[in-house]
């Protein structure tokens, strides 16, 4: 085997499990039928939707001035964790193609921003890692060692001395389910975390209610 495939191989290894969708697992779904919605969560067996009072408070942080955003979150909208984050929800509804491949314009523009010749993978840490690298030095690499692996991204932010990962999620953090999956915090309420995210039901999605589950973890990059 070469040293090109072993890489291959190796990455899709680490990778495989991060595309698995946190918001209703329905892969085979037609994609056209959500199109638009906020899709509600299921966690654990129990839908999550976010309440009147919620979604109110989900859309009045976004009327807060960048002074007042600053002062309740400690950082500014121009702060290149805000930045990547937008860039990320401006991806909103890039899907595989063919739906469930993980081909088509996933693999082209997240997966071989990193590596060009590389197959089908799992691209949820792809999707996170290209928004990172494209609101910095655009150079094709991570600050973590693999930018393919959800694992990678948690450990790199664990690690001294970067030690960045935080107990209480805030808007522009990178939000993670133990090591198969990952995306952005777009706002938080009230037992509400919203997100974007990459491979969720096989596409770019916007998820309007997560909920606190014992493997999420917060990075404040």
């Amino acid at each position: 085997m070469n040293k090109q495939m072993t890489l291959g191989v190796l990455v899709f290894t680490l990778a495989a499990g991060c595309g698995a969708p946190i918001t209703d697992g329905a892969e085979d779904q037609d994609p056209a039928a959500t199109q638009g919605q906020l899709p509600s969560e299921t966690l654990q067996g129990q839908s999550v939707t976010p309440s009147t009072a919620d979604a109110s408070e989900l859309a009045s942080q976004q009327n807060l001035s960048d002074p007042e955003f600053e002062q309740l979150f400690g950082f500014s909208r121009t702060a290149q964790r805000c930045q990547a984050m937008k860039l990320a929800l401006s991806q909103k509804g890039i899907i595989e193609r063919p739906f469930g491949s993980n081909e088509g314009t996933p693999l082209d523009r997240y997966v071989r921003w990193f590596y060009p010749g590389e197959g089908p993978v799992p691209w949820c840490a792809a999707f996170v890692s290209w928004a990172i690298d494209m609101t910095d030095n655009k150079n094709h690499r991570a600050p973590w060692s693999n930018p393919l692996y959800v694992g990678s991204i948690h450990d790199w932010g664990a690690a001294p001395p970067h030690d960045r990962l935080a107990h209480n999620p805030a808007p522009c953090d990178i939000v993670g389910w133990g090591d198969h999956h990952v995306g952005f915090v777009t706002g938080v309420s009230k037992g509400c975390i919203s997100t974007v995210e990459g491979n969720a039901n096989n596409q770019v999605e916007r998820v309007a209610c997560h909920s606190r589950t014992s493997d999420i973890w917060f990075l404040r990059y």
